[in-house]
Parts: structure tokens; C-alpha cells; sequence
């Protein structure tokens, strides 16, 4: 700045990012954006909120606020005789909850889409996710995700699926 002014030259490439409409510059922007929700997402899952028998009757609002961010805690834990569908309703409601770039309406969660008995939990948690991501520009971007557990960060890494 000189005497006041900001120098033209500078500004150029700035401003250039915001007025750049072409469609190379929007799918790196939706690729940006695709890497921080599923950046976003892992956090989620490796975080644990509150436990259920805490006690939020009085304080309703808590149970979606950042206060209470995550999921129930089982992250790489073999937990015994939790129903699947329970799971999948709790890490869908967090989902909603705290990623507002999704579309809560298109969200499907499947809890270990391979385990060989559908009703209960007893392996560790994997994780099918298929949501529709609000792209910057209004457009919507399909996600087919899966969590894994990373036994050597013992946490959940999400990755894309090509496959849907």
C-alpha cells in the first residue's frame, strides 16, 4: 500500500479468483470443497460427544450444538448387542447436525455393509456414506464414501468410493 492505495498488481490475482466463471476454476473449487467436508467428517466421527445418559432434558439446544459435537463412542471399538439401524440413525443425526453443506434429505448411512448379521454390532464399525453435497455455486455434487478404521492413527479415515 502506498500512501493509501493498494497497489493494482496485487490485487489482480485476488480479484481475478472471484470474477474467474469458468468451469476449470469451478471444479477445483467444488474439489477444494469436496476435501474440507470430508476433512470435516472424519473429525466428527474420531470425536466422541456426550454419553446418552447425560443428563440434557433441561437443555435441549445442547444436544446439537457444538457443546455435544460428535458421535456416540465406539471408533474402533468392538461393541456388543448395539443394533445396526441404532448406529446408523446416531452417526446420521450427527451428520445432519453439524454439516450444514450437506443435504440432509439425500443422506444414507450403512453400518458395516459387509458383516454377516445384520441386527447387531460386533465388529468393528465401517461405514457406507452417500449424501449430496450444496456445491459453491448451487450446483449439487454427489458423495460416495466409506470410513475405515486406521489401526495405526486408531481413527476413522474417510475416502471416496468410485463406485456408488
Amino acid at each position: 500500500m502506498k500512501n493509501g492505495v493498494v497497489e493494482c498488481e496485487r490485487l489482480s490475482p485476488f480479484l481475478a479468483r472471484f470474477l474467474d466463471s469458468s468451469a476449470s476454476a469451478n471444479l477445483e473449487d467444488t474439489r477444494v470443497l469436496k476435501r474440507a467436508v470430508l476433512g470435516e467428517l472424519e473429525r466428527l466421527l474420531n470425536t466422541a460427544c456426550l454419553p446418552e445418559d447425560y443428563q440434557l432434558t433441561d437443555y435441549p439446544q445442547v444436544k446439537t450444538s457444538t457443546i455435544n459435537y460428535g458421535v456416540a463412542d465406539f471408533a474402533g471399538k468392538i461393541v456388543c448387542g448395539i443394533p445396526l439401524e441404532n448406529v446408523e440413525k446416531q452417526i446420521g443425526a450427527a451428520i445432519v447436525a453439524f454439516e450444514p453443506r450437506l443435504v440432509a434429505r439425500s443422506l444414507r448411512c450403512v453400518a458395516n455393509p459387509n458383516a454377516n448379521s445384520d441386527s447387531d454390532l460386533t465388529e468393528p464399525l465401517a461405514l457406507l456414506i452417500d449424501v449430496q453435497m450444496k456445491g459453491l455455486n448451487g450446483e449439487i455434487v454427489n458423495l460416495n464414501l466409506a470410513t475405515e478404521f486406521d489401526l495405526s492413527q486408531e481413527a476413522f479415515v474417510i475416502t471416496e468410493r468410485t463406485e456408488s
